[in-house]
């Protein structure tokens, strides 16, 4: 069984050479697409929030 060792060993790295290392770069992109859509919600959120208090202080 020894001597199996390096095929192993190669056949583990090309692995995750194929398709770890890929899924990971995937999986980090749709992550930052998503907590940059977050991002653009919330200066929205911020916005509207910033008028409508403008709004009632210039009422007052």
């Amino acid at each position: 069984m020894s001597e199996y060792w390096p095929f192993i060993n190669t056949a583990i790295t090309a692995l995750i050479a194929v398709v770890v290392v890929p899924l990971m770069k995937h999986v980090s992109t749709i992550k930052n697409n998503h907590l940059a859509h977050i991002e653009k919600r919330l200066e929205l959120i911020e916005r509207k929030l910033d008028e409508h208090i403008t709004f009632h202080l210039r009422g007052q």
